[in-house]
């Protein structure tokens, strides 16, 4: 499967064929490194402008990949909320919920994605307004 998702990022020049490797972002059974997976997650989403076909894999590993590869999850979650063109509006339905701050503190805590992090926080609030205003407990420590 690896070989396989490495081709595809790598030679298909059609988006939308890799909305199907979300199925595959699971990090809770180890199926793939963590590293390896936040790389694939982030070049996948990168490469169809934020979209994926099913999320919820990816939103239950966030947690997981923060940890293990904080970069790559500050740019999955950035190419996920804003999408690459800044498209905000294609997920209405998102809240901030307790496990998406959690994610955004583990983050913001790191010194390597601390400034990525409040950067995020800050566009997040200024294009979704009060929808990411409680991210604004995130930058005070709460």
């Amino acid at each position: 499967m690896k070989q396989f998702w490495n081709w595809a990022l790598e030679n298909c020049g059609n988006p939308e064929a890799l909305l199907g490797f979300a199925f595959w972002i699971e990090a809770e059974r180890d199926v793939f490194d963590s590293a390896w997976l936040a790389e694939h997650v982030r070049l996948t989403l990168e490469k169809t402008r934020g979209n994926l076909e099913w999320d919820y894999g990816m939103m239950q590993s966030l947690p997981i990949l923060a940890e293990s590869a904080p970069e790559d999850t500050l740019k999955i979650l950035g190419c996920y909320l804003l999408g690459t063109e800044g498209l905000l509006s294609r997920r209405p339905w998102l809240c901030m919920d307790d496990e998406l701050m959690g994610i955004f503190k583990t983050l913001y805590n790191k010194l390597i994605t601390k400034e990525g992090t409040r950067a995020l926080i800050e566009e997040l609030i200024k294009i979704g307004s009060r929808r990411f205003w409680i991210l604004k407990d995130v930058l005070n420590g709460k």
